[in-house]
């Protein structure tokens, strides 16, 4: 129990450090991710149940 709330007090200290910059590079590789992913979803169609 103390581990987790240690370890979300570091992560915290650690996010309430990084600069601005990071942050930004950050979110435009998330966005990048989710367009990659958006693309690829797209032209799925489903086929119906699979016959085993």
């Amino acid at each position: 129990m103390f581990y987790l709330i240690f370890l979300r007090l570091v992560i915290l200290l650690v996010l309430l450090g990084r600069s601005s910059g990071s942050k930004d590079v950050e979110l435009l590789v998330l966005r990048r991710e989710v367009a990659v992913l958006r693309r690829g979803t797209r032209n799925l169609v489903w086929s119906g149940p699979i016959g085993r």
